[in-house]
């Protein structure tokens, strides 16, 4: 059912008028219901289209930046010696869990880089969740 129309006067300077029928509904309103409705939708599009586009953009060197390569090189610290590491370039948590990965695989760089692109996107996936009660829609 369609919502009932108001008629909006506009006057323009020169005491003219214009008469608009404008929807009691805005169109921000009507794509936040569409956001609701199709939430499981909009958010599979989203978690699909970051997951081609990281597979499409995936690069198995080491980034000229030497970022990746100091989380591996922390991550190789704790998988070789646990009880003696000492790197504290970056925080810890993610060498921590990259060494455990190392330690079972060994140091297989496309491995390491590959599970960047499931954190990538799990990532969207739990802020999403975290925030969807939150924040509007739209």
């Amino acid at each position: 059912m369609k919502s009932p129309k108001k008629s909006v006067v506009a006057k323009q300077p020169a005491s003219k008028t214009i008469k608009k029928d404008v929807d009691s509904k805005s169109a921000f309103l009507e794509m936040e219901n569409f956001l609701i409705r199709n939430e499981k939708v909009v958010i599979s599009v989203i978690l699909s289209l970051a997951t081609l586009f990281a597979v499409l953009l995936f690069d198995v060197k080491i980034s000229e930046g030497n970022d990746d390569a100091l989380y591996i090189e922390g991550g190789h610290s704790y998988a070789t010696d646990f009880n003696n590491y000492r790197f504290t370039a970056n925080a810890p948590l993610y060498p921590f869990f990259l060494g455990g990965v190392i330690a079972l695989f060994g140091l297989k760089l496309m491995l390491l880089k590959a599970i960047n692109i499931v954190f990538f996107v799990a990532s969207i996936f739990f802020i999403f969740l975290a925030f969807r009660k939150e924040f509007p829609h739209l």
